[in-house]
């Protein structure tokens, strides 16, 4: 017998294996990748010396408080734009208490961390092994594990410490979906106490856990009716099986507002119950792109990009208007169980869009539907592949485009961007502490830090934050002026001021500077901000936003207690100040994404010490 034959021959729990192990064998690189982004801010929020419970609900909080949003805002903490009522604050204590140990156990060492992240995804990849073989045939199930295994859009929760909680939380629910399924079609009765349990726990990791629980929902509202059983019947037991989770929601609900958790005044955050609004408007653009990095992979973690936020919305409609009708029609040659379930795993896809669509968007928004999506995909790639195989004259060319664009998409691809993203990261995260650390030397204590202007988030908002962890008393003050994508002209009004002017565009229009400050709170001509040894002032405005801006420091910008800096070249270097009176132009600088510099300071590049 030939080795092909053999393969053939294989069971497909032996399949299911294979293709878990792929799963895990393509998370491995993640283990090198080291802190990133906001795992700095949340180790050093647990290396403080408040009280464990206190540091525990820090985490995920980045604001605290009008009062300490102020006194944030005033010592360069928090932007200066940001909104006094600024509030983003998630619940999520678990995830929280799992980084805390993670802390008192490995400290600045990041591998311990991502160890603990890889078994998060173990065990969220082998519950959805498990749901997809209990609810679909064989052939099904495996195409749609390998789709949801192999899927890029998974490297934030496996490699970015803090996107952990979204594999906390997605391991809960679907673990607790496999219970609550075999409470619900098999009458076993521990299955409802245990699916509670694994649902509260998922609620406890992060708010990714609501978006998930709405596979509960499809499953109920899909459901076959058994014969005999009136329609009013099986709707009343539906209601009655989702009691428990309506309490569990209840009770989570008030919890939640309890904690003060939740979030307000942000341009990008938006919460649906006091802001729903906001909440719509911001759905009605992010949905659709959502549905393109479902069925097509559309890279969503461009979304930051302003310019990019069309052109992913626009693949996203079309994405949506041809994949969903696909699925429909796919679904009616299925056998009567697959049918059943691929529609309601496909609902539940669908119902978890607009939850994850209130936040800062990217490929992690798609973390709880990513099955459903498999699910739709396996079901549109096996569909496609049989008409093309039939020979049908006219259905053959459109079936074999739709295979090459979904398999090429989430299939041949998927595995080289996931490494990619991996890489990039790591890349990223190690740029980042070199950078802090060369602008540490390069401004000692107790001189106070000013960076001119910087359009990339990890430069302009985590260099204090990384040099303070690995150097303790580092950049004891810093503060970054601007931050938007834009062409600049700096000017010097008077021996202690500067303006910023934009040649082109606005401040304040970048999601990321829109994340500090809702658009119904603008700047207006005129306002002042004062802070700790620096006043700003509004000087005109284009379309709600400012264009030029004046920065009155409390001394004169040579004096020594002030340390410009400017970003060039893809470094942090000393700010040569013009004279008074003098123009210069301030050019936009390509990403951090660099290689250490023989002349710069050494990094710590995440060896743990």
């Amino acid at each position: 017998m030939s080795v092909l034959a053999r393969l053939r021959g294989r069971s497909p729990g032996f399949w299911f294996a294979v293709l878990f192990g792929a799963g895990v064998a393509c998370a491995l690189p993640a283990l090198g990748i080291g802190f990133y982004a906001d795992d700095y801010v949340q180790v050093a929020s647990l290396r403080s010396d408040a009280p464990l419970g206190r540091r525990i609900a820090a985490v995920f909080a980045f604001s605290d408080g009008e009062q300490g949003t102020k006194a944030a805002i005033a010592d360069g903490s928090l932007p200066w734009w940001t909104s006094p009522q600024f509030r983003v604050r998630f619940f999520r204590p678990l995830s929280g208490a799992l980084l805390a140990a993670d802390q008192a156990l490995f400290g600045l060492a990041p591998l311990g961390y991502h160890v603990h992240s890889l078994l998060w995804w173990i065990l969220w990849l082998a519950g959805t092994a498990l749901l997809l073989r209990w609810v679909l045939s064989p052939p099904l199930a495996l195409l749609a594990f390998a789709l949801f295994a192999l899927d890029d859009a998974h490297w934030a929760p496996i490699g970015w410490i803090a996107g952990r909680n979204a594999s906390v939380s997605m391991a809960g629910v679907v673990w607790g979906l496999v219970a609550y399924l075999r409470f619900r079609q098999d009458g076993w009765r521990p299955g409802a106490a245990l699916a509670v349990g694994a649902w509260a726990l998922a609620l406890l990791g992060g708010e990714v856990a609501l978006s998930g629980l709405m596979y509960v929902v499809a499953y109920e509202l899909v459901r076959a009716r058994p014969d005999g059983v009136a329609h009013s019947s099986r709707s009343w037991r539906s209601l009655r099986a989702l009691l428990p989770l309506v309490l569990l929601l209840a009770a989570y609900a008030v919890v939640y507002r309890l904690t003060g958790s939740g979030v307000g005044n942000s341009g990008v955050y938006a919460d649906p119950v006091r802001d729903t609004a906001a909440f719509v408007a911001a759905a009605l653009r992010r949905v659709p792109a959502q549905w393109g990095g479902l069925l097509v992979s559309a890279p969503l973690d461009l979304w930051v990009l302003t310019r990019a936020q069309p052109i992913l919305t626009a693949i996203g409609v079309v994405a949506a208007a041809a994949g969903v009708p696909w699925f429909w029609a796919a679904s009616r040659a299925l056998a009567p169980s697959d049918r059943e379930a691929a529609r309601w795993l496909a609902l539940g896809a669908a119902l978890s869009l607009p939850p994850t669509s209130a936040g800062l968007l990217g490929e992690r928004s798609l973390a709880a539907a990513g099955m459903g999506g498999a699910v739709m995909l396996a079901v549109m790639l096996r569909h496609a592949w049989q008409r093309w195989r039939a020979r049908v004259p006219r259905g053959r060319i459109v079936a074999g485009a739709g295979v090459l664009v979904l398999g090429l998409a989430n299939l041949v691809l998927t595995v080289p961007w996931l490494e990619t993203k991996l890489l990039f990261a790591r890349a990223n995260g190690r740029a980042a502490e070199h950078l802090a650390l060369a602008a540490a030397a390069a401004v000692p204590p107790p001189a106070h830090a000013v960076l001119l202007w910087s359009d990339d988030f990890m430069v302009g908002s985590y260099t204090p934050v990384i040099a303070r962890l690995y150097q303790p008393g580092a950049l004891p003050r810093f503060r970054t002026l601007a931050m938007a994508p834009v062409d600049l002209r700096m000017t010097r009004a008077a021996p202690d001021t500067l303006d910023l002017a934009c040649t082109a565009g606005t401040f304040l229009g970048s999601e990321w500077e829109r994340l500090f400050r809702a658009g119904t709170q603008p700047l207006g001509p005129g306002t002042i901000v004062p802070l700790d040894g620096l006043t700003v002032e509004i000087r005109q405005v284009s379309q709600g936003r400012p264009t030029v801006i004046r920065f009155r420091f409390d001394a004169p910008l040579e004096d020594p207690s002030l340390r410009f800096l400017e970003w060039r070249g893809r470094r942090l270097r000393p700010l040569a100040l013009p004279p008074i009176g003098e123009t210069r132009p301030v050019y936009r600088s390509p990403p951090v994404l660099i290689a250490p510099d023989e002349s710069d300071p050494p990094a710590l590049l995440n060896h743990g010490q």
